[in-house]
């Protein structure tokens, strides 16, 4: 599933991590408010949707968070260009 996913068994049941547009692309129906998604994603943050057994079951937000020692790093990645 490059670009949309992973998916995996998990007690005999297929379990799927995907993204909005891989449920766009399969007509799976969400009960999700586009507009909370959108919103999220603007804050940076990404939502993806789990289904278990093809049935959407859920969603998680992931986000990254810049560490302090951030700045330092991309300096010295530059110097090292």
């Amino acid at each position: 599933m490059p670009g949309k996913g992973v998916q995996g068994k998990v007690a005999n049941k297929e379990v799927k991590v995907v993204s909005y547009g891989y449920l766009k692309e399969n007509n799976i129906n969400i009960s999700f408010n586009e507009v909370q998604i959108d919103k999220l994603s603007s804050q940076g943050e990404t939502v993806v949707f789990v289904l278990i057994n093809g049935e959407l079951k859920g969603a998680i937000t992931l986000a990254d968070i810049i560490r302090a020692e951030s700045k330092k790093t991309i300096s010295t990645l530059k110097i090292w260009e």
